[in-house]
C-alpha cells in the first residue's frame, strides 16, 4: 500500500480489539495508514512484534511502561533484540517516568526501570518512546526525565529521544527540544487549548502525529474507542494551528516520522 500517514503510537494488538482487529487494520489500508505497535510489558512487546511481522505496514516497539510492576526481564527483550530487524523494532518503550498517581517510595523502582531501558536503547541504536506523566499541578516528572535524559545525551549524543503523548507545556517543550527531542501529538490536540498554543509554538519539523489507540480518539471521534486512521482528523488540527497547507504537513509529519524511527516508507 502507499503509506501517506505514520500514526507513531498505537496498540492494535491490545485485547480492545480482539473483536474486529481485521477490520481495523483493513481501515488502515485503505486511508494509507501505517503504525508503530507499542508494548508496555513482557507479554505486549510480545505481542508489538508478532503483529508487525505479520503486516508490512506495522512497526514494532518493545518495552516496559512506568507503572507496569512486573519484574523486568532485561534478557527478554535483549534477545527480541538480537533479531532487531527480523523483529521490525524500531524503538525502546514506552518507558519514563509516571508520577500522576504514584506512591512516593515507586519514583526510585520507576528511575531504575527506565535507565535500565535507557541503555537498552543506547545499546541497540535505538530511538526511545517516552512516556511522561507528571503529576497534577506539577513537572516532577518531566524534570526528573530531562535530569536524566540530558546526562545520557551528553554521554550518547545519537540518542534519541521521541515524547510521546505530549500534552505538557510550551515551556517544558522548549527544555526537551534542548535535547533535540520530538514530540508525538495525540487527538487531544483537537479540544484542548493548552495543547493546541504548546503545538502552535513546536517547530514542524519536530512534530508526529498518534492515535494512543484505543485511547484518547480526537473529535469528531471523541468518547469513542480510538483508531490508527482517526490520525488524519489529528493531523488535520495541526495544520489548521499552524495555518498551513494540510498536504505539507501530512508530508514534513511523515518525513519527520521516518527520520525518528529510520522507517523506510517507500517499498
Amino acid at each position: 500500500m502507499e503509506i501517506k500517514y505514520v500514526d507513531a503510537h498505537s496498540h492494535p494488538h491490545f485485547s480492545a480489539f480482539d473483536g474486529d482487529r481485521e477490520e481495523i487494520i483493513q481501515k488502515m489500508q485503505q486511508s494509507g495508514v501505517a503504525t508503530v505497535a507499542v508494548g508496555t510489558g513482557l507479554k505486549t512487546s510480545k505481542q508489538a512484534v508478532e503483529i508487525a511481522k505479520e503486516y508490512d505496514f506495522i512497526w514494532s516497539c518493545v518495552g516496559q511502561h512506568p507503572t507496569e510492576n512486573e519484574e523486568f526481564d532485561e534478557n527478554f527483550y535483549k534477545k527480541l533484540l538480537q533479531n532487531k530487524t527480523e523483529n521490525k523494532i524500531v524503538a525502546i518503550g514506552e518507558c519514563g517516568l509516571d508520577f500522576y498517581r504514584m506512591e512516593e517510595r515507586d519514583k526510585e523502582r520507576q528511575t531504575k526501570l527506565f535507565e535500565k531501558q535507557i541503555q537498552l536503547a543506547v545499546d541497540a541504536g535505538l530511538p526511545l518512546m517516552l512516556h511522561i506523566r507528571s503529576a497534577q499541578n506539577s513537572t516532577n516528572a518531566h524534570d526528573l526525565a530531562f535530569d536524566i535524559l540530558k546526562r545520557y545525551k551528553k554521554e550518547f549524543p545519537k540518542l534519541h529521544l521521541h515524547m510521546h503523548f505530549f500534552t505538557a507545556s510550551t515551556e517544558t517543550a522548549k527544555k526537551f527540544l534542548e535535547l533535540d527531542a520530538t514530540f508525538g501529538i495525540p487527538g487531544v490536540v483537537t479540544f484542548a487549548k493548552s495543547v493546541q498554543e504548546m503545538v502552535e509554538f513546536l517547530p514542524t519539523d519536530k512534530i508526529l502525529v498518534e492515535s494512543d489507540a484505543p485511547y484518547a480518539a480526537p473529535i469528531p471521534k471523541r468518547g469513542q474507542r480510538n483508531e490508527p486512521s482517526f490520525i488524519i482528523y489529528t493531523l488535520e488540527k495541526i495544520a489548521e494551528i499552524k495555518k498551513l497547507d494540510t498536504d505539507l504537513v501530512q508530508m514534513q509529519i511523515l518525513k519527520n516520522t521516518a527520520k525518528t524511527f529510520n522507517l523506510n516508507l517507500s517499498d
